[in-house]
């Protein structure tokens, strides 16, 4: 089981999602929890090696979410716990520095069809955007 910590980052009428330029779907920014780190901590170092921010362009909201998400990568069963985080971040521009991924920012009317994975989390952000 994985535990994995996801970013909700709201700016303007978007919503940025990470691309993965490799397999051709989008995921929440942030990424696996490390044996002894905190929450919080996680979403900061994720951030920093994902898009290059300070800890100071951070601001994480208290409110957190765990959703279980239980699915298949080819024949390979995968388990993993996910915990959502809204997260404001303080940068003109997000992009990533990392070359296997990319931000987007998606209009949040637009999120019904893009192909977010895992799918039970694009609905829960569409339910907490309304």
């Amino acid at each position: 089981m994985r535990v994995v910590v996801r970013c909700i980052i709201i700016r303007n009428d978007c919503i940025v999602l990470c691309n993965h330029l490799e397999r051709g779907f989008y995921f929440l920014p942030g990424g696996g929890l490390e044996e002894g780190e905190r929450i919080n901590d996680c979403i900061y170092r994720e951030l920093a090696e994902e898009m290059g921010l300070a800890k100071d362009q951070i601001l994480i909201n208290s409110d957190e979410r765990a959703i279980e998400n239980i699915f298949k990568v080819g024949d390979e069963n995968c388990h993993g716990i996910n915990i959502l985080k809204q997260v404001y971040v303080n940068a003109d521009k997000i992009q990533s520095i990392e070359s296997h991924i990319a931000f987007e920012e998606i209009k949040i009317s637009d999120l019904p069809a893009i192909d977010l994975k895992p799918a039970h989390i694009k609905q829960y952000i569409i339910d907490l955007i309304k």
